[in-house]
């Protein structure tokens, strides 16, 4: 590189990191983000201007605080306002509009704005907020705003519009709040209309909400410590592990859940965090019986400390399977004409034998017609009656196999 070509760098960086100032359009820019706007004085109301932020970072940038200086045509500082802009959180590529009113009747010769403070967050604004059958009309812009999560509500739901000119300047902000930023439900959608008495060829429409008053959704669930296994009947002395999860979740690493087993003794266990975002907590049963999962949520965040979600609680329960417990099911072996009832020559197994076909024909008598037709020359019963008695007794005696 030439040493003639360093001085035009210099001044190519300088302007691009040194804000332009106009009266009418002035732009900041930096690596992080860029202001543009544009004022308009008011009769007898004073001085507005309009701005947008645009993040041209790679992060989510929130609580962003803009100054705004007005100064007359000798420099002097007329008003100073500062304004947080809308959405709250601005993603990557993203732009956010504010508005601010000066009361100053002096005429406004420049205007100079300043990123105070922001925050940067992996968060994002809520997503299931969104915009249909957008029409432009002479005075605004006509469209219809939906909340198209299942079950999730939320208030404040609000359409910002923001109009340009020609010249690409903002002159107007207008906005519009779902059930006058009441409560916006699950599923809803409204029609709105956001209309303007500036003249415009374009137009932005960003949207917001604030979720100060969520309901959170907590479930139990369990896993073997086989995945592949989708569905299971946990057994007594097997390890499996028991999994809380919560809609919106909280981002820390662990929650306390009281586990109750069916004699009444009850344990407070610790659930940590996992990878998947749930809580895990690894368990050996050793009594066969309903066991009860109580988990209690106080008030907590979520986006950054943005977004209050209600205090909750989840009482559910398992039942664990106890193969070696009395009156379990399990098929006890005893020897010949050791039971009350049974004929002196027929074995305990022959008597479920019997019992299991005698059961398989009930079954069979009352499957369709086509269904018994379908093995011709031999009884369909008697191959219920089969697979009932391998299942049963291999289950029994898994290590015959």
């Amino acid at each position: 590189m030439s040493r003639k070509a360093l001085p035009l760098i210099g001044v190519l960086l300088f302007l691009i990191l040194v804000p332009f100032v106009s009266c009418n359009a002035p732009t900041l820019i930096n690596m992080e983000y860029k202001i543009q706007g544009s004022g308009e004085a008011v009769p007898e109301q004073g001085y507005w201007v309009y701005g947008e932020f645009w993040n041209i970072g790679g992060v989510s940038k929130s609580e962003v605080l803009v100054e705004v200086t007005l100064y007359d045509d000798q420099r002097v500082v007329l008003d100073v306002l500062d304004t947080v802009i809308s959405p709250t959180i601005v993603e990557p590529g993203a732009k956010a509009a504010f508005h601010v009113k000066s009361s100053t009747t002096t005429q406004v010769a420049e205007t100079k704005f300043v990123v105070k403070s922001y925050t940067e967050t992996r968060n994002t604004n809520f997503r299931y907020l969104k915009l249909s059958e957008i029409i432009t009309r002479d005075t605004g812009v006509a469209g219809v705003l939906s909340n198209t999560h299942d079950f999730i509500y939320v208030y404040e739901a609000e359409v910002i519009a923001s109009f340009y000119d020609a010249e690409g300047d903002i002159v107007d902000i207008q906005r519009y709040g779902a059930n006058d930023y009441g409560k916006f439900d699950a599923g809803t959608s409204q029609a709105f209309f956001i209309e303007t008495s500036h003249d415009f060829e374009s137009y932005n429409l960003l949207v917001q909400c604030n979720r100060a008053s969520l309901n959170p959704i907590l479930r139990l669930s369990i896993e073997r410590a086989d995945t592949t296994v989708s569905w299971f009947n946990p057994l007594a002395g097997e390890t499996f592990t028991l999994i809380l999860t919560d809609d919106p979740h909280q981002s820390q690493g662990y929650v306390d859940a009281v586990v109750t087993d069916p004699n009444g003794v009850s344990t407070t266990c610790r659930f940590d965090m996992s990878g998947l975002l749930d809580f895990r907590y690894s368990i050996t049963p050793e009594v066969g019986g309903t066991w009860n999962v109580t988990w209690k949520t106080g008030d907590y965040f979520v986006n950054g400390d943005l977004v209050r979600v209600e205090a909750a609680q989840l009482d559910t329960g398992f039942w664990v399977y106890d193969p070696d417990a009395e009156g379990s099911g399990k098929i006890i072996e005893e020897e010949p004409n050791s039971v009350s009832g049974l004929d002196e020559n027929v074995t305990l197994v022959d008597k479920v034998k019997n019992s299991i076909t005698s059961s398989a024909e009930e079954i069979v008598e009352n499957l369709p017609e086509e269904y018994t037709q379908n093995i011709p020359g031999y009884p369909i019963y008697s191959l219920v009656a089969g697979l009932l008695v391998y299942f049963l007794f291999n289950r029994k005696n898994p290590s015959s196999q």
